[in-house]
C-alpha cells in the first residue's frame, strides 16, 4: 500500500517518490517479529527520556528549523546500522560544519585559521569541540589538533586528488569521534544549560573512544596527521 506519510525525501524536503510499503495487520504481525533488544544495546545511551523531559522535546521541535542543516545529514546516516564508515564521516562532518557556522566564533579558533586568518572547515569543527568541552584523552593534544584530524580525514575521503582512502583504523576512530560530536551537540540543542552534557564532560567520560585509540596505537599530532606507535612506545609514552 502507499501512504502519504511514508515518502522518500531529499535533504531539502522535496518529496521524490511515494514507495509502496507492506501493511502490518493482526494477521501478519508475527511475520515482522523482531528480536528483543539486548541489555547492552542501551550501553551507548547519552540521555534517557525522563532526563530530556517534555521541555527538551519541545525545544528540539522548536529548534529544528534553525538547526536543520545540522540535523538532516546526521539523521540520514546515524539511523543506519550498516552504513560504511566513510559515509558516517562524510555525513556527520557535514553536520558538524553546519553547526560550527551556527555556533559562531570561539576563543582560540585562530589556531585553525589559514595563513591569511580566514576561517576553515577545521574552524567549524573546533567551534563544536570548544562548545562541548569534552575531554578526549590522549587522542589529540588539544581541540585544534583534533579538529584538523577530523577535517583531514573528511577531505581525504571526499577528494579524489588526495589519493587513497585513509587507513581503516583512522577512518574508524574518526567516525566514532564525529558520531559522538553530533550526538553531544544534539544534547546541547535540547538543553542549552549544559545539564545533559555534564556527565560527558567528566574526565574519562570518553573512555570507550580512548580504548579504540589505544587498540590501534593511534593518535593525531598538532597538524591533525595520524601517528601510529608500536605497542612498546604506547606503553612507555615515548
Amino acid at each position: 500500500m502507499a501512504d502519504e506519510m511514508i515518502v522518500m525525501r531529499s535533504l531539502g524536503n522535496t518529496i521524490l517518490s511515494r514507495p509502496r510499503e507492506d501493511l502490518i495487520s493482526r494477521h501478519t504481525v508475527r511475520e515482522y517479529e523482531q528480536p528483543r533488544p539486548k541489555r547492552n544495546d542501551f550501553d551507548e545511551l547519552l540521555a534517557r527520556l525522563p532526563e530530556i523531559g517534555e521541555a527538551g522535546l519541545t525545544t528540539w521541535a522548536e529548534q529544528y528549523e534553525p538547526w536543520r542543516r545540522f540535523i538532516l545529514p546526521a539523521v540520514g546516516v546515524l539511523g543506519r546500522r550498516d552504513a560504511f564508515t566513510e559515509d558516517v564521516i562524510i555525513s556527520t562532518s557535514m553536520s558538524i560544519e553546519a553547526a560550527g557556522q551556527l555556533i559562531g566564533r570561539r576563543d582560540g579558533e585562530e589556531a585553525t585559521c589559514n595563513q591569511y586568518g580566514a576561517t576553515t572547515t577545521a574552524t567549524n569543527v573546533y567551534r563544536c569541540l570548544h562548545l562541548l568541552e569534552v575531554k578526549w584523552g590522549t587522542i589529540a593534544a588539544d581541540y585544534a589538533s583534533l579538529a584538523k584530524a577530523v577535517v583531514n580525514t573528511y577531505n581525504d575521503i571526499k577528494h579524489f586528488d588526495r589519493g587513497e582512502f585513509p587507513d581503516a583504523p583512522v577512518s574508524h576512530l574518526i567516525s566514532i569521534i564525529t558520531r559522538m560530536i553530533v550526538r553531544l551537540l544534539a544534547l546541547h540543542i535540547i538543553d542549552g544549560s549544559g545539564t545533559l552534557l555534564k556527565d560527558h564532560r567528566e574526565d574519562g567520560a570518553m573512555w570507550k573512544i580512548q580504548q579504540w585509540s589505544d587498540l590501534y596505537h593511534l593518535t593525531f599530532n598538532e597538524r591533525g596527521k595520524a601517528v601510529f606507535s608500536t605497542a612498546e612506545e604506547a606503553e612507555t609514552g615515548s
